[in-house]
């Protein structure tokens, strides 16, 4: 009982650690600008090592796996502040990616004469794809669950299924062509889609679990650990009932 009681505790300490790291402040911003300018200039310049050296400092990873923790958990203000981050981290790479195509053609450099092989791989989604999103997705929700650690390595797995595909999208965008950005958001939904899943499936394993289920409705053992930890005097109260009557109450108290 001591181990499930200290894993609770950790459990909630890294969810009051995550809903403040995935707030949309400044730290947020600054990374998403810099990484899909990187991330944007190396698929025009048709660089899979620039456009991998982006994902370090692409911040994705946080808002991500604090969506997938509220639903987990049931808990509101966990999903507002990272859905806030998600959406204007992704209006920020779309509009930025844009606007430097926009800039590289307006430049006497013959740049995108023809789409860079780099963003033609992120217009085609395929099984391949989907594996790899769900792979960081899982690997990233148990770094930070487990380890808590920075969130740069496996944000990186994260970073690779979204941060292109999303610079991808303003790359066609500025072109005028519908296949280009169609196709690299219909990867970056899949992604993002496979991302969630695997975050949320993590979390649940790693034993976390609705708010409310911490809050006594819990079944015969559990919940009366769990009123012994807040009221003294109500656990001798529910010691000296046996355990019958306690299996009795909480059936009534939990059926209609």
């Amino acid at each position: 009982m001591a181990g499930f009681r200290q894993n609770l505790d950790a459990n909630a300490a890294f969810a009051d650690h995550l809903e403040t790291e995935a707030k949309p402040d400044s730290r947020f911003h600054v990374r998403v600008v810099f990484s899909c300018a990187i991330a944007t200039l190396g698929l025009i310049a048709d660089s899979g090592a620039v456009v991998i050296g982006a994902m370090l400092v692409a911040p994705m990873l946080t808002p991500i796996m604090g969506l997938a923790l509220g639903s987990v958990r049931g808990h509101a203000s966990l999903l507002l502040s990272p859905a806030i981050a998600l959406v204007e981290g992704i209006a920020v790479a779309i509009c930025l990616s844009a606007a430097l195509t926009w800039l590289a053609q307006a430049l006497p450099f013959d740049a995108l004469v023809t789409l860079p092989s780099e963003a033609q791989a992120r217009t085609s989604p395929n099984p391949f794809d989907l594996g790899i999103a769900l792979a960081g997705g899982a690997v990233g929700a148990y770094a930070l669950a487990r380890h808590q650690q920075s969130d740069t390595l496996p944000g990186v797995a994260i970073a690779t299924a979204l941060m292109p595909p999303l610079c991808t999208v303003g790359i066609g965008i500025a072109l005028n062509d519908r296949g280009v950005w169609g196709g690299a958001a219909l990867l970056f939904v899949t992604n993002l889609s496979a991302i969630l899943l695997a975050g949320i499936l993590v979390f649940a394993v790693l034993g976390f679990r609705p708010e409310r289920w911490h809050r006594g409705a819990l079944p015969t053992g559990l919940a009366l650990w769990h009123r012994e930890d807040q009221c003294p005097a109500a656990s001798s109260v529910a010691r000296s009932r046996p355990e019958s009557a306690i299996s009795s109450s909480w059936y009534s108290n939990h059926t209609v």
